[in-house]
């Protein structure tokens, strides 16, 4: 007997993922999900395993010898008549930009509310008997967000907006694999859509239950400590948090300068609730850039649009897309789903073509932060002695920076700095903010120094005055 190869190998060195798909498959019930030291999710092992037990590594996507997902998307869409490919992208067989029409999905989605549509659609026609997606979980003394499986558009509905927070379905999973039957359709990041189809591969019950894989692009994923540091920073009580709403949307503010909704409770009792914008001071943005409280698993991924889902929502980062109220970018590799879509454009949605060279432009900045810097993240992993697992690092090609070397380098060690140090301050921002100088320091310099040299990026990249032209050239696009 042994414990569960997953711990060793990828849970220990601090390489999970936290997406709990090992929990879900592992045959004895013998993985766990809950909290570590730095406020990620990570499974626990209850018990031992048969030495001759390998479903738990051969469903996680962090092993070192876990292939990319270029294998696993070719199984799924390679042979699908009239697919393409793109270099970032991926499969796929047609993009759209757009939002839904329908009631108030696009108010209170993330963006457009094409997903909230397009789950809600599924239940509708029974394409699907239920949808595994992220719903808030109010109250204090657990996760403020979790895995649930919606039946009706009510409870989708529950599920809109994002969540910038850990959540795994392996949990749910888990119970929904003893059903006798139903199919699902789960919304996942990058790193679970991969894990998902893993499973698919070895197990048969996988492949029966989940239906369709719908992905949303990534640039990065966060600690629990993320939402407890805005709370802290504008005046709240982190050690006393009650719900958190991201993604509030405002007439009054940019596109991209959404807001974050904090409720806590004070020493007395008394109820704090507190909104910041992106950019406002405490907002996300000053914990997002620099890359506090990244996962380790983060710094080394290389699939920012989800390529193993059969279908990947974003947001329009583009400049013809400034309507405060959001607006979707969607490539669909399902040929289902890409039907759904097109019925549903007159009536139900406003959708236009969008070439894949666009939307891969959309994310440019993410692109940038993601592929950009996996080389250098790779070599430090390495010198590290960290089991690295296979990386595209061909893809990366045309997003390197001058002076990117060095900030990458100071990226991730206040990355690996900040969740050990709150942890140690335990919620006490200015405790530490004092303890994060030195690395907050190191940053700022390097990206100052970045930015100083951004002439040379552009002599070294001509191909991005051509992307310069082509965002000045393009008009807003009619509502």
């Amino acid at each position: 007997m042994k414990t569960a190869a997953v711990m060793a190998e990828v849970v220990e060195p601090g390489l999970c993922c936290g997406c709990g798909i090992c929990v879900a498959a592992c045959p004895r019930g013998n993985l766990v999900m809950g909290w570590n030291a730095i406020g990620e999710l990570n499974p626990h092992a209850d018990d031992l395993c048969p030495d001759s037990c390998t479903v738990c590594r051969s469903v996680c996507p962090y092993v070192a010898d876990a292939e990319t997902a270029d294998p696993l998307a070719a199984e799924r869409f390679a042979a699908i008549p009239g697919v393409h490919r793109s270099r970032h992208l991926g499969y796929y067989l047609k993009c759209w930009a757009g939002y839904s029409k329908t009631s108030n999905q696009r108010a209170n989605g993330a963006s457009g509310g094409l997903l909230t549509w397009l789950l809600e659609e599924l239940l509708r026609t029974g394409a699907v008997d239920g949808v595994l997606c992220v719903a808030p979980t109010p109250g204090r003394g657990h996760s403020l967000f979790q895995f649930v499986a919606c039946r009706t558009a009510e409870e989708v509905r529950r599920c809109s907006r994002s969540a910038y927070y850990p959540v795994e379905p392996g949990t749910l999973l888990r119970e929904i694999m003893k059903l006798p039957d139903g199919r699902y359709a789960i919304t996942a990041l990058p790193c679970v859509c991969k894990a998902l189809r893993r499973a698919q591969r070895r197990l048969p019950r996988f492949r029966e239950r989940i239906a369709y894989v719908l992905g949303l692009a990534c640039g990065k994923n966060n600690s629990c400590f993320h939402v407890e540091a805005i709370c802290a920073a504008t005046g709240g009580n982190p050690q006393q948090m009650e719900k958190a709403v991201f993604r509030v949307k405002s007439a009054r503010h940019a596109v991209a300068d959404f807001a974050a909704r904090i409720v806590s409770r004070a020493p007395d009792g008394t109820e704090v609730d507190r909104t910041v914008h992106w950019h406002e001071p405490g907002g996300q943005g000053i914990w997002w850039g620099p890359r506090y409280f990244t996962p380790l698993a983060c710094d080394l991924c290389d699939d920012m649009f989800a390529e193993c889902a059969d279908a990947v929502f974003m947001d329009a980062w583009l400049p013809e897309y400034k309507d405060w109220e959001g607006t979707n970018l969607v490539a669909v590799r399902h040929p289902k789903l890409r039907d759904v879509f097109e019925d549903a454009a007159a009536d139900f949605c406003q959708l236009r073509p969008i070439a894949a060279r666009r939307v891969e432009l959309s994310q440019r900045t993410a692109l940038t932060s993601k592929r950009g810097s996996l080389p250098e993240r790779a070599r430090i992993a390495k010198q590290a002695g960290l089991p690295v697992v296979s990386l595209r690092l061909e893809t990366c090609k045309g997003f390197c920076r001058a002076g990117g070397r060095r900030l990458v380098r100071t990226q991730w060690a206040l990355a690996r700095a900040s969740g050990r140090r709150w942890a140690e301050c335990a919620g006490d921002l200015e405790k530490f903010r004092t303890a994060m100088r030195p690395w907050a320091s190191a940053e700022a310099a390097a990206k100052r120094r970045c930015r100083s040299l951004r002439w040379l990026t552009l002599l070294l990249h001509p191909e991005r005055w051509l992307e310069t032209l082509c965002r000045i050239g393009r008009r807003p696009a009619p509502r």
